[in-house]
């Protein structure tokens, strides 16, 4: 019983660490607007290494919850590494607002077993978790930091080339 209450308390503060992380985010360490960041992607494999497909992309304000940046647009991603069920990517967003939102080195961890397998039995789609925190843009991505997390799937399969995530996640936007 000692163990439960011992497991049960570190997930207390785990989340009550996050929570103080998340706030803290959204006051003194952040100087412009704090975002909550809610969007979806679907891509497609052009290549083993290259995918282009679209994004709509939304930001609100963590205080007051006004909508900061609501917009769709193309992406672009590289596989810029990859060892094991880790791979590095780069993307390069463009929205049709004419800003535009890079991001660098995100770390993608695709989950095992595959999720989806040809017919002859190779696995060919997988659950994925990737991690983004390194940015670039213009407009009111210039001066942009935080972390977002893409969750989805992707699929290599010959009836299903297409990749599709959830976005969340929480941002600064400087003034």
């Amino acid at each position: 019983m000692q163990k439960q209450q011992q497991i049960a308390l570190s997930a207390i503060g785990l989340a009550a660490g996050f929570m103080l992380s998340a706030s803290a985010f959204a006051s003194p360490i952040c100087s412009g607007q704090s975002a909550a960041v809610t969007g979806n992607v679907s891509i497609v494999n052009i290549s083993p290494i290259q995918q282009q497909g679209q994004i709509s992309l939304m930001f609100t304000a963590v205080r007051g919850g006004a909508v900061l940046f609501s917009d769709h647009g193309s992406i672009n991603g590289q596989m810029v590494a990859k060892r094991g069920v880790r791979s590095r990517l780069n993307h390069q967003m463009i929205f049709s607002s004419g800003e535009s939102l890079n991001t660098f080195n995100d770390v993608a961890i695709t989950k095992l077993p595959a999720v989806a397998y040809e017919s002859d039995g190779t696995p060919c789609a997988y659950n994925v978790v990737e991690s983004i925190n390194n940015f670039s843009g213009s407009g009111r991505f210039r001066d942009i930091k935080g972390a977002i997390v893409a969750e989805g799937t992707i699929s290599f399969c010959s009836s299903n080339n297409q990749n599709t995530f959830i976005l969340s996640g929480l941002v600064c936007l400087d003034d």
